[in-house]
């Protein structure tokens, strides 16, 4: 082992124009320099040196892949011993070989700025893929023109407001009011709050789209959902919530909206019995016969969904069962963590809850310790703590974590960022924005608009599906939302690709 007292080797190396160094000092001092351990490799490159050979030529010296690049137009940097490079030189001769290097390397190390130029950090698939712009304000380009798939639909039931999630080798929806079509394709009653079902891949991997789903009146392309409701809300009304009926109506002509907004999270999956844990928040919204609220920041439901993947085997129409953890996991006037959606990374959930006002909060737990939450932390004012802020405190909203809308967070493995896609808030237009982010509390960029969806001028619940791309190397994102019509809902689906 060098230390730096000791012997000070040369930090950087060249291999066709690519300049590479030890990361450990360089936040703090602003170049590399080999300190004992190295817990990952740096490639320091010109955008004009940058190329395919250049970089499998490097791999090949250093016997590691690294996985961060920052990427500038030259290379003004300070080295050990104060050697610097003459700007724009980038095929300099090589100096002499360093200590070797521990082939250890950690993934999704934190995003450093380093002080002594202005580079720009990216991910290594996002250099690769040719997407020179910075991480923190990446966008994707749609490649081509979107695929309308057709429908998400059940023929037996008129829902409203679909979400997914991946179970297994299924894809489990859950979605919002529900109602039975009778013998002419009319919904009848009971209405009952929300409601699941199983949809099902190829054997490519793909979603089964059926070019002829028989309905009680006519026929659709799409993907065809199926599972047992019995019409009974998927997510149990609870006690407090007028749950004499399957609506959440209370005899005042209020009701309780018992809505899931978002995903379910799942946070366990056994992939040899095909068994699942997943938890989903919703709100306890009391509303109107007009859907205003009468509780602006109500509290809000923890549920747990359980799925045994053996018992599921045998009955494919089986849903997942449902209980309720704690009937006000949040509190009246707490950000509602969890309700505006969410992503599992490393081991650990990041939730994010939107109040009334729009504030978008952040709070993360060890993916094992959803249900306790003595084990959360919050983000606020740029920093986690463990005490919840209230919902009108300051310093909690995550600027640009979505479009102010209903939308869908998830983690991009081929783009390494967090990523958003949904409506822009007083939205009815199918008008889908992207914003990206580095890590789960920012910088988020600004959302773009990247796609519009066929409508009659009244859609919503607009969602991204990362569950139905099965292939991890397919740069895709699959599309959904609702439109209501006079007679009744339907859920477009879109396959978008991305360049």
């Amino acid at each position: 082992m060098y230390s730096y007292d000791q012997q000070e080797p040369e930090a950087r190396e060249t291999v066709h124009g690519l300049y590479y160094e030890p990361h450990d000092e360089a936040k703090k001092r602003g170049y590399g320099e080999y300190r004992g351990h190295v817990q990952h490799i740096d490639l320091i490159a010109t955008v004009n040196s940058f190329n395919d050979h250049a970089y499998n030529k490097l791999v090949e010296k250093l016997g590691v892949t690294p996985n961060r690049i920052y990427m500038t137009q030259s290379i003004p940097m300070r080295f050990p011993g104060n050697k610097a490079p003459v700007p724009g030189d980038t095929a300099a001769s090589e100096p002499p070989q360093p200590a070797t290097l521990e082939e250890t390397i950690v993934q999704r190390q934190t995003v450093m700025t380093l002080s002594l130029s202005s580079y720009v950090v990216l991910s290594l698939s996002t250099v690769l893929a040719g997407n020179w712009a910075k991480a923190d304000s990446f966008i994707p380009t749609v490649s081509g023109t979107p695929q309308e798939l057709g429908n998400v639909t059940d023929p037996t039931i008129n829902r409203d407001s679909c979400v997914s999630a991946r179970f297994g080798s299924r894809m489990l929806w859950t979605c919002r009011d529900s109602q039975p079509y009778d013998s002419n394709g009319t919904p009848i009653l009971p209405v009952y709050s929300s409601s699941a079902s199983w949809t099902d891949f190829n054997d490519t991997g793909t979603p089964t789209i059926q070019s002829t789903i028989q309905g009680s009146d006519s026929s659709q392309i799409g993907l065809l959902c199926y599972g047992d409701n019995n019409e009974q809300p998927f997510f149990p009304i609870t006690t407090s919530e007028c749950n004499d009926n399957s609506a959440g109506g209370c005899p005042d002509g209020t009701r309780y909206a018992i809505w899931p907004n978002s995903p379910p999270l799942m946070t366990f999956g056994d992939p040899s019995t095909g068994s699942v844990v997943a938890y989903t928040w919703i709100l306890q919204s009391h509303i109107t016969s007009n859907l205003a609220l009468l509780d602006p920041d109500p509290p809000t439901t923890l549920y747990q969904i359980n799925y045994n993947g053996t018992a599921g085997s045998l009955n494919s129409t089986e849903l997942p069962s449902v209980v309720s953890v704690d009937d006000t996991f949040w509190k009246a006037d707490q950000i509602p963590y969890g309700t505006y959606g969410g992503a599992v990374v490393n081991d650990t959930a990041y939730l994010y809850g939107m109040s009334t006002a729009g504030t978008i909060g952040l709070a993360q737990v060890p993916a094992d310790q959803v249900s306790n939450q003595t084990a959360y932390q919050y983000y606020v004012n740029n920093a986690w703590t463990s005490i919840a802020p209230g919902v009108n405190d300051t310093g909690v909203d995550i600027s640009n974590a979505g479009a102010g809308g209903q939308g869908t967070f998830y983690y991009s493995t081929i783009w390494d960022l967090f990523v958003w896609i949904g409506q822009a808030g007083e939205s009815i237009a199918a008008d889908f924005y992207i914003t990206t982010a580095p890590a789960a509390e920012g910088p988020w960029a600004e959302p773009v608009k990247f796609y519009s969806g066929e409508s009659n001028g009244m859609a919503y619940s607009l969602q991204a599906n990362p569950g139905l791309v099965s292939d991890p190397n397919e740069n895709a994102i699959y599309l959904s939302y609702t439109v209501s019509t006079d007679v009744g809902y339907y859920t477009p689906l879109v396959y978008v690709q991305w360049e």
